[in-house]
């Protein structure tokens, strides 16, 4: 998930745990020495979540889950991807967005396409994690790896 970046003032909605409902607020501070509730609010109280407010209005009130919104490249954009070697499993690898490129359809229609290196790592080390829990399971050796 992208970091968001909320500065004091901002209408934000706020909870402590999955369970609770989102509240409307207005964002104070980051405390960094309160890991578990480290989003200060004006209205006082410190929570564990905190997401904007524009965009999940439709929050206000439920349990419901913060889904947020998937990133899209313009052309130009530097994006990057999993690529696979069967000598080496998955690694990334990365591209200029051009548009209108079979590729990158592919790419973006099956969720492979990151704004940063640090995303599609975390995704490509979770990959590499099944696929060696998968062929530890297989007798023989398909793969180099």
């Amino acid at each position: 998930m992208d970091k968001i970046e909320l500065k004091a003032f901002d209408r934000v909605l706020v909870r402590d745990d999955d369970h609770e409902r989102w509240q409307a607020d207005l964002y104070g501070q980051y405390t960094a020495y309160n890991m578990v509730s480290p989003h200060h609010v004006i209205g006082g109280g410190n929570f564990a979540q905190c997401i904007p407010y524009e965009g999940n209005e439709h929050l206000l009130g439920t349990t419901d889950s913060y889904v947020p919104e998937r990133w899209e490249p313009k052309r130009g954009d530097k994006y990057y991807y999993i690529d696979w070697d069967p000598s080496d499993g998955f690694f990334t690898n990365y591209s200029v967005w051009v548009e209108d490129e079979n590729y990158e359809d592919v790419n973006w229609e099956s969720g492979n396409c990151f704004r940063t290196e640090e995303e599609a790592k975390q995704v490509m080390d979770e990959m590499n994690e099944a696929l060696e829990g998968i062929l530890s399971r297989v007798p023989g050796k398909l793969f180099d790896r």
